[in-house]
Parts: structure tokens; sequence; C-alpha cells
């Protein structure tokens, strides 16, 4: 009889749920650009499946928006999360604040939601506090990984580095510090700093009216396929350019569903969207294996010039077999999380500088006084506090990346707060929210580099809930060298040109995909005397 009782509740519940969806995916579709009729069609199917799964463990009162779980956090029902919250995405334009209103109506720190996929619950921490205490005091406890989306979208894939954990993953990290360490400060200093005049001459023969994004993720690419592979593309060369397209595309592509579902759409050509992103992450790891074969075919090297020469010898120490598959879904994850991430971040740098021209004289005028016509050296980094401050206040105002990658509790734990969180909870931050808390930051909705200086607004002042890395031991793996390019980058653009922009800018006005950046705004350079 329960079992009759609970067939009839998920039926009922699906039927309105598909209608619920109809709605939601047209408005959906409407509002969120890349999202295809395939991908409308497979959220219901997805969804009407794991109705019929849980249909006993999903609240069937539409009337509610919250109610409270068994642990006693507030709950968002999924008629809410599918169909309810799309006024408020329109007008938040970004995830970060969209959950922040959401949260509104909880009276709570948390935000429990109860979502979909898997029927899972995810935990959304509000509080700088409580991201601390669970992910850095708690770092080891907290460690886990339960991607219901996979970065590599159902193509073959190896334990790496984002969507692992354990021994394999705590090997793969060892290798990328060790690497980076062995290049030592000034090496990479160099490495960002040829990279900036490139650019910078680049941009010199723009001039007038343009779009910077495309040119900035060549910056950030090449970068990284130094640090990789030991060599960079010039500008507009065509296999380093087909080889950005398909890491881009995987970026602005990437389809928030189950593999499964991804590899169906695929199949049975469903979604234009699925085949196109599978075949950019074909021609990225076929770009990847070509160099791996490349450097293998130089011969065996002593000592690591390339992040591909230490994976391999750390193989050789450990005595284990080279596993190339391995070193290519590495690889992938570097360039999927890292192109995008700091380029958008250098696109801000041009947004931010180009609305408040009283700022970007501020830094001319301090690199002029600190650098004058001499080359860029760690020691005058450590001495530029307002452009430091300037290049923190547009990483916590723009939240490029506006909530953590979900952690997997791997064992029960009480946080300072008295609050209890269950082994295997997926739990996410807000860190779109954490950065714009008022306990921590003067103008906490202004942007405004006072933010990160003293009361005398000459000295760099730290403050702990900067955040945009993350904290504890899933912190950001390429943190130190993003924060590098970020700053070398804009010093070395500042120092050479003024830049304005004939564009209305409005930094709030922001374009939400994997990442938040601002609208394509076009900009002029003018060079400094």
């Amino acid at each position: 009889m329960a079992s009759l009782v609970v067939k009839l509740a998920s039926n009922f519940f699906e039927t309105n749920l598909q209608r619920a969806n109809l709605k939601a995916s047209s408005e959906i579709s409407a509002d969120v650009p890349g999202i295809d009729s395939g991908v409308r069609v497979a959220t219901v199917v997805g969804v009407s499946g794991v109705c019929r799964a849980f249909g006993a463990r999903l609240s069937l009162s539409p009337s509610k928006y919250f109610h409270s779980s068994d642990d006693g956090f507030p709950d968002l029902a999924n008629r809410h999360w599918l169909k309810g919250h799309m006024p408020l995405y329109r007008a938040s334009k970004c995830h970060g604040k969209l959950l922040e209103q959401l949260n509104k109506f909880t009276n709570s720190g948390f935000a429990y939601l109860r979502s979909y996929p898997g029927g899972t619950h995810r935990l959304i921490l509000f509080n700088f506090s409580d991201l601390k205490d669970l992910f850095f005091t708690h770092g080891q406890e907290s460690i886990g990984r339960n991607f219901g989306v996979s970065v590599h979208q159902g193509s073959e894939a190896r334990e790496a580095i984002v969507e692992a954990w354990g021994p394999v993953w705590k090997n793969n990290r060892k290798i990328f510090h060790n690497h980076l360490r062995s290049f030592g400060r000034e090496r990479q200093l160099q490495m960002v700093l040829d990279e900036a005049k490139h650019l910078s001459e680049k941009l010199e023969s723009l001039g007038e009216n343009f779009e910077p994004s495309e040119l900035l993720q060549s910056a950030v690419f090449n970068v990284i396929t130094i640090l990789i592979f030991g060599f960079r593309f010039p500008y507009s060369d065509p296999e380093g350019d087909k080889a950005l397209r398909a890491i881009l595309t995987c970026n602005k592509k990437h389809m928030m569903l189950p593999s499964y579902i991804i590899k169906i759409l695929k199949l049975f050509k469903l979604s234009k969207q699925a085949v196109d992103v599978f075949k950019a992450i074909r021609t990225s790891k076929s770009f990847i294996r070509e160099q791996i074969n490349a450097r293998l075919q130089g011969g065996a090297r002593e000592t690591a010039e390339a992040l591909v020469d230490a994976y391999i010898l750390d193989s050789e120490k450990e005595g284990k077999k080279f596993d190339v598959n391995n070193l290519i879904a590495i690889i992938f994850e570097l360039y999927f999380a890292g192109t995008e991430t700091t380029s958008t971040t250098l696109t801000w740098v041009f947004a931010c500088l180009a609305r408040y021209p009283e700022i970007q004289d501020k830094i001319a005028a301090e690199i002029e006084a600190k650098v004058g016509n001499s080359e860029l050296t760690n020691v005058h980094l450590k001495n530029m506090d307002y452009t430091i401050a300037v290049q923190y206040e547009i990483q916590r105002f723009s939240s490029t990346v506006q909530m953590t990658l979900p952690h997997k509790m791997v064992q029960e734990v009480k946080l300072e707060s008295g609050s209890v969180i269950k082994k295997d909870e997926t739990i996410w931050a807000n860190i779109y929210h954490i950065m714009r808390d008022p306990k921590y930051f003067k103008y906490p909705e202004e942007f405004n580099p006072g933010n990160f200086l003293d009361e005398s607004g000459t000295k760099l002042k730290m403050v702990e809930a900067f955040v945009p890395y993350g904290v504890g031991p899933r912190i950001c793996l390429g943190q130190t060298l993003a924060d590098l390019e970020v700053k070398v980058m804009m010093i070395e653009i500042v120092r050479r040109f003024k830049i304005t922009s004939s564009d209305d800018i409005d930094l709030t006005d922001t374009v939400q995909n994997l990442t938040c950046g601002p609208q394509p705004y076009r900009y002029n350079l003018e060079p400094r005397v």
C-alpha cells in the first residue's frame, strides 16, 4: 500500500513538474544564451526520471519556497528552483547575486538547496567564518568532490585535478606545485613579463575601438602553454588559434547536465551544442596529445623544463607506468580552468580602469614613481601598494568565479557556529556574497580600492575575506601564477597606454557564463608620453 501511495504521489508530482519545466525551459532559453532545444528536452527528461526515482523525497507543495529540512537548514523546493527563480535571474545577471537574493528569503547564513540531479542536497555557505571553518580548519574533512556535471562532458577522462580527490589528486597537485617552485619567482615573472610585452605590442597596433577579450585569451593561453610545453604561439598562429578556439568553446558551450545525458544528446544529434562541445573537447585533447608526443620525441631530460617533463620524471622516479591519458586530462583541465578565468579578470581590468580614469591615473603615477623606465621586478611589486589594492578590488568587485566548486564531506564536522555538517554532504560557498560582506569591506557594494588600503590610503591592507581563489587544501591550483598574470599585465598595459572608451560602461551589467564578465565594451588606447 505504501509503495502505491508513493507511486501515485510521484506521478502526480511528475505531471505538475513537467508543466512547470516546460514553461521554465522556454523562459531559460529566452534569458540564458547558448541553451538550445535539445538541452531543454534533456532537462525535462532528466527531471522526470529523477522524479520517478525520488518522488517520495521531493516537496509536493508548489506554494512554499522554503521548508525546514531534517537538520534544520532552510530547504529550497525544487519547483521554485526550476521555475520561480527566473525573475531573480533576470534581475541579478550573475549566479552569486541570484543565490544571495534567494538566501534573503531564509533569515539564515545558509540556503539549503535541494536540486534535482540525483536528488542531492547542496548546502550553500554565505559566511566567511563558515567558509574558513569548513574549507580551511576542516579542510581534510571537506576535501572530497561531488560533480554531477563533468568538466570533460562525457569524453574519456582520468583522475586529474578538478574532479578528483585522494592519492592521485594529491600527487598531481604536488607535481604542479613542485614544478612552479623549480621555476622560481624570478623566472615566473620573466615568463609573464615577456608575454605582457608581446601583448602590449599587439594592443598598440589595434589602437582604437577594439574589444580585447580574444587577445587577452591568447596571452593567457600562451603563458599556460609556456609552463606546460616550454614554448608560446605567435598571435594569430593558425595552430595556436585552433587550439585556443577549441578550449574556449569547451568553456562557453559547457553544458550543466550529467555526462550520460550529453552523450544521448550527441548520439541522436538532439543538440548542436552537445555536438559542438564534444568536437571542441576532441580537438583540444588531440592538440595536447600532439604536443606531448613532440616533447617525448625530443628525448629524455634530466631536469624538468616544462610541466610535461616534470610529470614524466615523476613517473620514472616512482617506477610507475607513464599514463599519457592522465596527463592529457590534467593539461586539459589546466587550460579549461586557467584560460577563461584569468582572461575574464583581465577584461574586468579594462572595464574598471576605463570607467574610473582617475584611479587609472593614480596607478600610472605610482608606476612612474616606483618603476620609472626600469624593467619590472619582484622588488617593485612588493612596493606598489595602490596598484595592488586596485588589482584586488577589481577581483573582489567582479567576482569572476562567483561560487566555489562543490566539496564533498568525507567526515561529519561540527562548526564553531554549532551547525553539524554531515558526511557525504555537498558544500558550495558563495564567493560573491562573502567578498561583499560589510563586516570585512568598508565599501562592500562600491568599486573602491579603499577596501584594501589603510586609513591613510597609502598602505596595502590585507583582508582575510578576500578569497577569489578559495581557501584550504582545494584552493585554486594556479593561484600564484594567475595573480602574477593579472598584476603584471595590468601594470605593463597602464605604463604604456591610457585606456578609454566611448561606451557607457556599467560595471553592474554583467555576462554570466561559466565565469562572470563585463559586457563586451570597446576601448581606445592612448600612448602615455
